[in-house]
């Protein structure tokens, strides 16, 4: 099927009802075995799906390899004396019943809301959008970073806090972060984005779409000039402010997979106790991908506080899903009080790559009160090239 159908015309054009399509879609799409086993459909439903793909001429070799793949899941699934749902959660980094599900939703809002009193400071929204499209360089990709903090509050006088982390390149012999990094190392590391606005003097910050209260308490950290912080001074206590930022990054990483299941991966970390985080990727329609991106939630601390290396974090349970957004320019209504900002570095973004927003498809995740300390990740399997 055409990557850009979705499971509506999965359904059509397989003569599948909305139900298992959407499973197919989802087990087709997801780049990760808790994706793989939250969607499995049962024995009847993988028989009407290959009914399905004889009828629109499937090759006999992928059909085979298909009822393969499934029999030997099922039959690991019945192994492991664990019910399917039970290996889902496990594998989502969780093991939740529905009352479970929201005494943790709860938890995190007092979590949050005790954070935001412990440190003196809290967001309403923040919103992540990373633009990815084809670059110059054939076979790899441009990136725009955009950030967006909105109802940024200081409740009481304290130290800068850190608002904004430039993105930064990882130069080791596999192209990746490997083992652990102290924050000293880590301002060592050598910064991989391009200004979206050089001429701005607080750049990587977009003044023109920030708050001008707030810009005059953004201040550059020691040592890394790129790093901002926010004071919040005594005359902007308890004022909600927004403030914006963007970079762009040109040939950031390649489209094609150079071995199987290869992942890319977008992160943003939980920097600041916020209600709500939108994380979202505007794709260029040319770029080639193995799956849609799916959304996944990590800690980088063990559940006994220990650090664990970039490259084997903790993952968290995650209460939401990545969607199609119809009206990328549009922000959902949690954040639609600062529309205005964020379609200004939307269309900034977009000019800088040379795109527009018609060019490119919305992959968006919402997450109310992300623990303090996480990481939100986008991910999807690169696009695996022919032999």
């Amino acid at each position: 099927m055409p990557e850009e159908s979705g499971p509506r015309s999965w359904g059509r054009g397989f003569g599948l009802d909305r139900n298992l399509a959407w499973k197919l879609y989802r087990v087709a799409q997801s780049a990760d075995l808790a994706g793989v086993l939250g969607a499995f459909p049962g024995p009847r439903g993988i028989e009407l799906a290959v009914e399905g793909f004889r009828r629109r001429h499937a090759e006999a070799s992928m059909i085979h390899a298909f009822v393969a793949a499934s029999e030997g899941l099922r039959s690991a699934i019945h192994g492991s004396g664990v019910s399917r749902e039970m290996l889902a959660s496990i594998a989502a980094g969780g093991l939740d019943s529905d009352e479970e599900r929201k005494a943790r939703r709860r938890a995190a809002t007092a979590d949050r809301k005790a954070a935001a009193t412990v440190w003196g400071i809290e967001a309403a929204v923040g919103v992540s959008t990373y633009i990815v499209t084809p670059s110059s360089r054939p076979g790899w990709v441009d990136l725009a970073y955009l950030n967006l903090l909105g109802g940024l509050v200081r409740w009481r006088p304290g130290k800068p806090w850190c608002v904004y982390l430039p993105m930064f390149s990882f130069p080791t012999e596999s192209g990746e972060l490997d083992g652990d990094v102290t924050p000293a190392e880590v301002s060592d590391l050598p910064e991989a984005g391009v200004d979206l606005d050089p001429a701005d003097s607080l750049a990587p910050m977009v003044t023109s779409a920030s708050d001008p209260v707030a810009v005059a308490e953004i201040t550059r950290t020691p040592g890394a000039p790129r790093q901002l912080t926010y004071r919040g001074g005594v005359a902007t206590i308890g004022r909600p402010v927004h403030l914006a930022f963007g970079e762009i990054q040109p040939t950031i990483g390649p489209m094609d997979a150079s071995e199987p299941d290869e992942l890319a991966a977008l992160n943003i970390g939980t920097q600041i106790p916020v209600a709500t985080s939108i994380v979202q990727i505007l794709m260029h329609r040319d770029i080639r991908r193995g799956s849609d991106p799916v959304a996944i939630m990590t800690a980088m601390l063990d559940p006994t506080g220990r650090r664990r290396a970039v490259d084997s974090p903790v993952r968290m349970p995650i209460d939401g899903q990545v969607s199609v957004a119809s009206r990328p320019r549009s922000l959902p209504k949690a954040a639609a009080a600062w529309d205005a900002a964020y379609r200004q570095l939307i269309d900034r973004g977009l000019a800088a790559l040379g795109t527009t927003e018609r060019e490119c498809r919305c992959f968006r995740v919402s997450i109310d009160n992300p623990p303090l300390g996480a990481t939100i990740s986008l991910r999807w399997r690169l696009h695996q090239p022919a032999p």
